[in-house]
């Protein structure tokens, strides 16, 4: 899905978590179920926000 930005087979991935028998897989396919509209963005476009975070995590340690 993230190598192609292809967002189509989410549902059946995130049924499949469900499904798992595994409480943690489980629950990442809730929580990712919550904001769907948020991850098929994130998957299918190509833009990130990975620089500023990684700006903002060097900001963070300086002032620590």
């Amino acid at each position: 899905m993230l190598d192609n930005r292809d967002a189509t087979p989410l549902p059946g991935w995130l049924n499949d978590l469900a499904n798992s028998g595994l409480a943690p897989l489980a629950g990442l396919a809730g929580a990712l179920r919550e904001d769907r509209h948020a991850v098929d963005q994130g998957i299918s476009t190509p833009y990130n926000s990975g620089v500023n975070e990684g700006r903002i995590t060097d900001v963070k340690l300086q002032k620590a």
